[in-house]
């Protein structure tokens, strides 16, 4: 009697239900990965955007500054808005502006207080502070002058800036040389971006972003 092989059954095109869980639960662990990254590049491209617009700004708005600029007065305050929303930074509360005109104290400006003691000769001083926009966001680099020594204008009277020690400014290595009768006009901008809250978790403290120019 001749031997007969055992009929080989092939199937093809099926799938067994086991096989069918398993692709559905490695194409959610995939995506779970893929989106977040998909959203979180497109935070850090729109963000990346803002901060180099926050940056043209506040490199504008030191340029005015510089140049004359009243900033203290309605129009010019209406102004920095007006520009923040051109540029596509603006929203309520999420921006702060901060400029500062600071002198070094010679003995010349002692002497035309006619001032025998001069505690903060040879100091970097703030003669004038603005704050416009949100200014819990950020503090100044430089030190924050106590409110009781600057006006309604924003400026600090020379019998107070020649003596107080409230108004020496803090950091001041990082500020260009000071001639006499000379002044620094500084913009700080700090942007506030919200979207980026979700870097603080994988222990990136990023929030927003400063920048600082100098004139």
């Amino acid at each position: 009697m001749a031997y007969r092989q055992p009929a080989r059954i092939r199937l093809t095109g099926v799938r067994l239900t086991t096989q069918q869980g398993s692709a559905f639960i490695e194409f959610g662990l995939v995506m779970s990965m893929l989106v977040p990254m998909f959203f979180g590049m497109v935070i850090l491209g729109m963000s990346f955007t803002k901060a180099l617009q926050i940056i043209q700004f506040n490199r504008d708005m030191a340029h005015m500054y510089a140049m004359g600029l009243d900033f203290s007065s309605t129009s010019a305050r209406s102004l920095t808005t007006q520009m923040q929303l051109s540029s596509g930074i603006y929203s309520p509360g999420n921006t702060v502006l901060i400029l500062s005109q600071i002198k070094k104290v010679y003995q010349a400006d002692c002497d035309a207080q006619s001032m025998t003691s001069c505690p903060n000769l040879n100091q970097q001083v703030f003669v004038q502070r603005l704050l416009i926009g949100t200014s819990s966001l950020r503090a100044s680099s430089f030190g924050t002058p106590a409110s009781t020594y600057i006006n309604s204008l924003g400026n600090v009277a020379p019998s107070d800036y020649l003596t107080q020690s409230s108004l020496v400014v803090t950091g001041a290595s990082t500020l260009p040389a000071v001639g006499s009768g000379d002044s620094v006009w500084v913009a700080e901008s700090y942007l506030s971006l919200p979207g980026l809250s979700y870097l603080t978790p994988l222990g990136v403290p990023l929030s927003g972003v400063y920048t600082v120019n100098f004139f």
